[in-house]
């Protein structure tokens, strides 16, 4: 039995890295999982492996640059589990390289989790209540070098997150948002395909106090604890998981 049990998750970019990490974590305290997201392939391996091991599970495909696709995901998730209690808002890939890299980034990293978080008042609102977890970053709450757009769309998904906090509050539901540090997902792995250049990266250059990777399911069980009735008392939480990084 879980502290979720009864409890429906909507995961977006739940298929691989941070999101799937979520997932995992929410299906471990009982909850029934729906993984939103393009890549059909990891998704329905991760939906056979949470029903094998905890409970119902189910994968949509959607397109989170696409306001009816989004909306779609809410509408078959409380058709098939009749409620949605918990949304993890996940997805995103970083574009690099590309003539508008600023207006893509916004778009897939700031205003596909508006997109959600609009459907989400309203679903969670039906459910009587229930939880939002935004994936930002460290680059959403310090300066950042990284690719044009990636810093101001994350500083916008902590600000979305503290403005719906404060707004949907009297309604039951909670709203926080984690920024991770520097994580081994399998899409930063490719920039240090081996120990030793992994190792250096992370000590030499990015310099993390505690001298390693965080790890996916570091993160995941942030994301299981906000999403559940043991952070029943916290909503606008900027939660930095980062081993220690920003503590500079």
């Amino acid at each position: 039995m879980g502290d979720m049990d009864g409890k429906v998750g909507l995961v977006f970019g739940g298929a691989n890295g941070i999101g799937r990490a979520g997932a995992i974590a929410l299906a471990r305290r009982g909850a029934d999982i729906v993984i939103a997201d393009r890549d059909r392939k990891s998704g329905e391996e991760l939906v056979s492996n949470l029903s094998q091991k905890y409970g119902n599970a189910a994968f949509v495909d959607v397109d989170v640059l696409d306001d009816d696709s989004v909306a779609a995901a809410y509408a078959s998730t409380e058709e098939r589990f009749k409620a949605v209690h918990a949304v993890v808002n996940s997805a995103g890939t970083i574009a690099h390289n590309v003539p508008d890299v600023f207006e893509r980034n916004i778009n897939m990293l700031l205003l596909s989790v508006y997109r959600s978080m609009r459907c989400a008042v309203d679903s969670l609102g039906r459910a009587g209540g229930g939880s939002v977890v935004n994936i930002a970053s460290i680059a959403g709450i310090t300066g950042s070098i990284g690719a044009p757009g990636y810093g101001p769309a994350k500083h916008g998904v902590v600000g979305m997150t503290k403005d719906y906090a404060l707004s949907t509050a009297k309604d039951n539901i909670r709203v926080n948002v984690v920024c991770p540090g520097y994580v081994l997902t399998q899409q930063v792995s490719r920039l240090a395909p081996d120990q030793e250049s992994s190792d250096r990266l992370i000590n030499e250059q990015l310099r993390v106090p505690m001298r390693r990777w965080g790890k996916p399911e570091e993160i995941g069980s942030v994301i299981g604890f906000l999403s559940s009735p043991e952070s029943s008392f916290m909503t606008g939480s900027v939660i930095v998981v980062d081993g220690g990084l920003t503590a500079r």
